[in-house]
């Protein structure tokens, strides 16, 4: 679930709050380097969610019903965002 909520605040402050990255060459060199990791979490946390949630008990199944919604929020901020 944290995992999620880190790609997701990834994505949202690239997208939204820093819209241009590589203004400061710092930020934009952090971006590019930590944009493959998170393409790649972006699309296996929700495979792994619902599969965790599908095999889990039934209090844990709440964590990863969470970290779904949450990874399927951060799919539909890349092409909807803005």
């Amino acid at each position: 679930m944290i995992t999620s909520f880190i790609v997701f605040i990834f994505w949202l402050l690239g997208h939204h709050v820093l819209s241009d990255v590589y203004k400061w060459p710092v930020v934009g060199a952090l971006y590019e380097l930590l944009a493959f990791p998170m393409v790649i979490g972006m699309f296996m946390i929700p495979v792994i969610s619902l599969a965790g949630f599908i095999l889990s008990s039934a209090y844990t199944r709440k964590l990863f019903l969470v970290s779904l919604l949450v990874s399927i929020a951060t799919l539909l901020i890349i092409p909807f965002g803005r």
